[in-house]
């Protein structure tokens, strides 16, 4: 783990061409092999129909069709019009823990803002049909390990996946949903006021170009994004085939730890957490065993922020403890630091300058 916690987007030559790519909506290894095979995304988007078509007579047609229905220069005013950006794995911005994997997105769409803090975060997956038992578990470790500074990943999906998302936002923590879809088509639609509240403090994460439509393809493969931005995945309900113990096993795959919630013997949705307490996953009873689980890295991590914060001057440090992922106004924060309001008020500035908090449009300040 790096101690760089700060962030900066990077302006790579390439990118208006890999979003353009985007929408063409091709797996990472076929992405990958046509880069390879071209030299690069400029030179396959500019590259001859006669050339494309000897490597691939489908590809050829879809690409023909899309470059004559749109620029890369446009697509990246489509995502600027909506409030999103892209990243590569080479920008600066991109999530460290995602550089970590074998096939990072590339590129990754962002709605809302990403944080160096954000290295320290628990993915919580399972069923999209739980017992409300299994709803209230997930929320309540969400909403525990916010409470703690740990960012909680998710997928957005109805059930398991929703009460964490709405767990860590109750703690006025952070949460990250990664998408099957693109940014622009939030499925399953019920959890549009939902994803509105996570881009507040957080982000929508997604592979897929902003229009892409939530193919049944796209659930297994999102997954690896899910795991992969986390230290750790935990199971709270599933069955023994679900989509949940995917996300596990690729977590295996990429070096994470992965956790369990034990259950009834007699709930068919503890068969998926039980089974992956039989291959060796970790059982857990509360939020006490992922800490003490996480403890070495969450120590490093903690050690990092420490360095960081000896870049500020006693007084904005001191300050910067009172404001977190959780909107705080000025008289409330002025009230907790119990400082004066015009030496407040120019921390608060320079906090804000140097890119560690931001000011909200009502006022409020929040972690950046």
């Amino acid at each position: 783990m790096s101690c760089d916690l700060t962030i900066q987007y990077g302006d790579a030559d390439m990118l208006p061409y890999m979003v353009a790519i985007g929408q063409l909506d091709l797996t990472p290894k076929r992405k990958t092999e046509l880069l390879k095979y071209f030299g690069g995304p400029d030179a396959l988007w500019k590259a001859s129909d006669a050339a494309i078509n000897g490597f691939d007579a489908d590809l050829a047609a879809r690409l023909s069709e899309l470059r004559a229905s749109t620029t890369p220069e446009a697509e990246m005013d489509r995502l600027a019009r909506a409030g999103c950006l892209a990243l590569l794995p080479g920008d600066d911005g991109y999530p460290a823990n995602l550089k970590e994997i074998y096939d990072p997105p590339n590129p990754l769409y962002v709605k809302g803002t990403l944080s160096a803090y954000d290295q320290k975060s628990v993915a919580i997956v399972g069923s999209r049909r739980p017992t409300q038992q299994g709803k209230e578990i997930a929320a309540r470790l969400a909403c525990s390990l916010a409470e703690q500074g740990i960012t909680v990943i998710s997928g957005l999906a109805r059930g398991i996946d929703t009460a964490a998302h709405y767990g860590a936002l109750k703690a006025g923590g952070r949460t990250l949903a990664v998408l099957g879809s693109g940014l622009n088509n939030i499925y399953p639609s019920e959890n549009c006021r939902l994803a509105d509240k996570i881009v507040e403090t957080g982000a929508l994460l997604s592979e897929f170009c902003l229009r892409s439509i939530p193919a049944a393809w796209h659930f297994p493969q999102r997954n690896r994004i899910i795991s992969g931005l986390a230290l750790a995945v935990i199971v709270v309900e599933a069955g023994d085939k679900s989509g949940a113990l995917i996300t596990a096993y690729i977590a295996l795959e990429q070096g994470r730890d992965v956790m369990a919630v034990p259950g009834s013997i007699d709930n068919p949705m503890s068969r998926g957490p039980h089974k992956l307490i039989k291959e060796g996953a970790l059982l857990i009873e509360g939020v006490d065993d992922i800490i003490e689980a996480l403890g070495m890295q969450l120590r490093l991590f903690n050690s990092c922020e420490e360095e960081t914060l000896e870049a500020l001057t006693e007084s904005q440090a001191a300050l910067l403890k009172f404001i977190d992922y959780k909107p705080r106004f000025t008289e409330e924060i002025i009230m907790l630091a119990g400082g004066s309001a015009a030496m407040i008020g120019s921390d608060l500035t320079l906090l804000e300058l140097k890119g560690y908090i931001k000011q909200l449009s009502g006022g409020a300040y929040i972690r950046a």
